[in-house]
């Protein structure tokens, strides 16, 4: 039986948007799902460190609000909030992708990601070329 693989790709710069996108990972994992989070742009920014300052916490919603004031509406209302749901994809080996394409047009290193989280290599071209990922789904957030 051929195993079923998620693909996530956000080009999303709005924190909103990508904590829903580590949620759909999350779910889709808890399927016995293989699931890569392909980030893109913008989105990257949530995923840096640069001088200690988690870099999520510079985004907002798509309605504008800071991030810090969502991620903490979302602890109040005792949803997961964003560095839990990003702790609980490393966890379930759910695998990141960084475009590099996104890296240089942000003008950002390897350096500035955040060490607590594993990332694949590889761009674009890899994610849409893993030979096992014929029975995938692309979703674009």
């Amino acid at each position: 039986m051929n195993k079923n693989y998620l693909n996530i790709i956000i080009h999303s710069e709005f924190i909103d948007k990508i904590h829903y996108g580590l949620t759909l990972a999350t779910a889709s994992k808890a399927l016995d799902h293989n699931v890569i989070i392909f980030f893109s742009m913008k989105s990257i920014y949530s995923l840096t460190i640069i001088n200690e300052n988690l870099g999520w916490t510079n985004l907002r919603t798509e309605n504008g609000i800071d991030a810090s004031l969502f991620d903490q509406s979302l602890k109040d209302k005792n949803i997961i909030c964003f560095e839990e749901l990003l702790k609980i994809c490393t966890e379930l080996d759910i695998k990141f992708m960084v475009c590099e394409m996104g890296m240089k047009f942000l003008n950002l290193n390897y350096s500035d990601l955040r060490k607590d989280i594993p990332y694949s290599d590889g761009g674009l071209v890899t994610l849409l070329d893993i030979p096992d990922n014929s029975n995938s789904r692309l979703l674009f957030i």
